[in-house]
């Protein structure tokens, strides 16, 4: 999963506020990059951050994700009919807007 802005901020601190990888093998990797994009990286997550900042970039492209995770995630928001219900009726006044607009 790639780091948002407030992670992002964070490794600039040292603490991304995700849970330790400890116990996820990990391989070591060599990369040449542009001395600019070097130097970008350096300042916006920090020498000790890369890997972790790389690693979450790459992730969401290599990694196939949990479909039952996102399956029981829908079905939970379909449950909550009050949500849908809201969503049902700022569709509609959508609806509505852009037929004014003609």
């Amino acid at each position: 999963m790639p780091l948002t802005s407030a992670e992002l901020y964070s490794t600039r601190n040292g603490s991304t506020g995700r849970e330790s990888n400890s116990n996820i093998m990990q391989k070591q990797l060599t990369v040449t990059l542009e001395e600019q994009v070097y130097e970008g990286l350096l300042q916006v997550v920090g020498r000790e951050n890369i890997s972790q900042f790389i690693n979450g970039l790459v992730r969401p492209h290599v990694l196939k994700p949990d479909i039952s995770e996102l399956e029981a995630g829908y079905r939970a928001m379909a449950a909550d009919e009050a949500h849908e219900a809201e969503a049902l009726e700022w569709c509609e006044a959508l609806i509505g807007d852009a037929s004014e607009t003609r």
